[in-house]
């Protein structure tokens, strides 16, 4: 590293700070790479996920249930169809606008403006990040019903039996 005359070492990176100037600020966001764009691309949690997870907002996924929070489609809920990371937009189905030639098109939301109401949890990592474990509850409960059917066969040559 090349030596500053003040401090010793040049260390650009103690002097990048994110500023407080809107064009800077936009500038940022525009040049920002993918892996940084997917980082933009978050949405607030429901409250009953605030409550039993660690985080507060998540990647937004395709897949995801989500609800509008402000617009003119606030309160409409739908799933992710698609994620635009060069926008940093979200389609949902159910979600249109018309155009000229009065057909529909999927209205761009903006990532900020929607609430995560349901995550998509087939993903391992995603549920390791969201801070809870694989649970294995269908597995249990075709255990459950293989018991109760057993049970059955032998109450019924029980009955069968005593006839």
């Amino acid at each position: 590293m090349a030596q500053d005359r003040c401090n010793g070492f040049n260390d650009s990176v103690s002097h990048m700070r994110p500023s407080s100037k809107p064009r800077k600020q936009r500038k940022r966001q525009i040049e920002a790479p993918l892996h940084q764009r997917k980082k933009m691309v978050r949405g607030h949690l429901a409250p009953k996920y605030l409550e039993a997870g660690k985080k507060r907002s998540l990647t937004i996924r395709k897949g995801d249930q989500v609800r509008i929070m402000r617009g003119e489609h606030k309160g409409e809920e739908g799933k992710v169809e698609n994620v635009n990371l060069k926008n940093l937009t979200i389609t949902i189905e159910g979600v249109t606008q018309a155009k000229a030639d009065e057909s529909q098109s999927a209205r761009m939301i903006h990532a900020s403006n929607i609430m995560i109401i349901k995550p998509d949890m087939s993903d391992r990592r995603r549920l390791m990040k969201f801070g809870r474990t694989i649970e294995e509850e269908p597995e249990e409960e075709i255990e459950d019903e293989t018991e109760d059917k057993e049970s059955e066969k032998e109450i019924e040559d029980e009955a069968e039996e005593e006839e």
